[in-house]
């Protein structure tokens, strides 16, 4: 079995509303079935596509594997999706920010988080671009496709960044120390008023958020990494100490540092 994972950044002008688009391919005999794959916590939300070949089947942690959309969202996420596929598989997704979502569509994304969520019962107007995508060949001009169509909604919503997109932008840019002062002063609101209304649009309280965002960061400096000093990793992204290092990357990866 043989598999390749391709990410690209998005044009310039729309990384305030698109983080990337990835591309994974597995080949496969027709019966081989792929070993458990973890996709991780990364504070945005993806919509990934079935482009061609067996589709991916989620692993909950008790009960039956069960089939994912064709097309679907899988919003803020605080705990891994675990999955494998049966024979070749093609999967593309775009990672949208957050706000993006928000700013793109009018919609909250708290009705995605911990969720797959079949893009017909989210989108039911621009399934065509769908089809459109999943019809060409080449992954470049699939981008394109998504691209065109987001510069095209960029036009019909020209208001500018309410204070939560604000919020959530600056949360990802912080040196990963979090100050629930900042975050309210930030949104003119009380403590109260402020976890609600991350609640309501994202299905995360602020600080949890930041947690999801730092366990990003600490994956992309563990991979490819062969010598690590954890302590100081730790230390790094703002945790008081080692331990609560390792109880937040095992809560979102489901298993510790040192196995990863």
């Amino acid at each position: 079995m043989g598999k390749n994972l391709l990410e690209v950044h998005a044009t310039e002008s729309l990384r305030a509303f698109i983080d990337c688009f990835w591309i994974q391919k597995i080949e496969a005999d027709k019966s081989e079935v792929s070993p458990v794959m973890r996709c991780l916590p990364s504070g945005m939300v993806d919509l990934i596509i079935h482009i061609k070949g067996g589709r991916a089947h989620g692993i909950p942690d008790c009960g039956t594997p069960y089939k994912f959309p064709d097309s679907y969202f899988t919003g803020v996420q605080t705990r891994p999706i675990l999955w494998n596929v049966t024979g070749s598989t093609e999967i593309m997704g775009v990672r949208f920010t957050p706000e993006g979502i928000m700013h793109l569509f009018k919609s909250p994304v708290a009705s995605f988080t911990n969720k797959a969520v079949d893009i017909q019962e989210v989108f039911t107007k621009n399934s065509e671009i769908i089809s459109q995508v999943k019809s060409e060949e080449c992954f470049y001009r699939r981008i394109s496709i998504i691209e065109s169509f987001v510069q095209l909604q960029l036009k019909k919503y020209q208001d500018a960044p309410n204070h939560i997109a604000r919020s959530l932008s600056a949360i990802r840019k912080s040196d990963y120390s979090f100050s629930n002062e900042s975050i309210r002063n930030n949104l003119y609101l009380s403590e109260r008023q402020t976890q609600r209304l991350f609640k309501h649009h994202l299905g995360v309280n602020p600080k949890t958020y930041h947690r999801v965002v730092r366990f990003r960061e600490a994956v992309k400096r563990i991979e490819g990494n062969q010598k690590i000093n954890w302590t100081g990793l730790a230390y790094s992204l703002g945790y008081s100490d080692q331990a609560h290092f390792i109880r937040d990357f095992k809560q979102f990866s489901g298993i510790t540092p040192t196995l990863f």
